[in-house]
């Protein structure tokens, strides 16, 4: 029974480890969008040349097409929720730097 145990605590210091050591360079801090780019919290210089992920993109609301048996076809409106709109000025945001790359992943409210 004890060597189950210390099997299983070796797997599991083991998958710790690992992922420690995966995530150990992914920095994620605090910015704010500005009217010309992105101000991090902690860097002087405000960034011009940085990433967005998609979804803090969508700035179009969707339409979905709904076919029933016959001739009764007709779609919805789906409204883009605020939190995916675009991003804008002021708006608090977190970002994290892969290379020479900053990302925006995510807006904070």
């Amino acid at each position: 029974m004890q060597e189950m145990e210390s099997l299983v605590r070796t797997m599991k210091d083991d998958t710790n480890n690992s992922i420690s050591s995966a995530v150990s360079g992914i920095g994620i801090e605090y910015g704010t969008i500005t009217e010309t780019g992105l101000q991090l919290d902690n860097f002087k210089h405000e960034i011009t040349d940085y990433k967005v992920l998609d979804y803090l993109k969508t700035d179009k609301d969707y339409f979905t097409q709904t076919n029933s048996a016959g001739t009764d076809s007709h779609s919805h409106k789906v409204i883009t929720p605020e939190v995916l709109k675009p991003l804008k000025s002021g708006d608090r945001v977190l970002v994290t730097q892969i290379g020479a790359e900053f990302i925006v992943i995510g807006r904070v409210s």
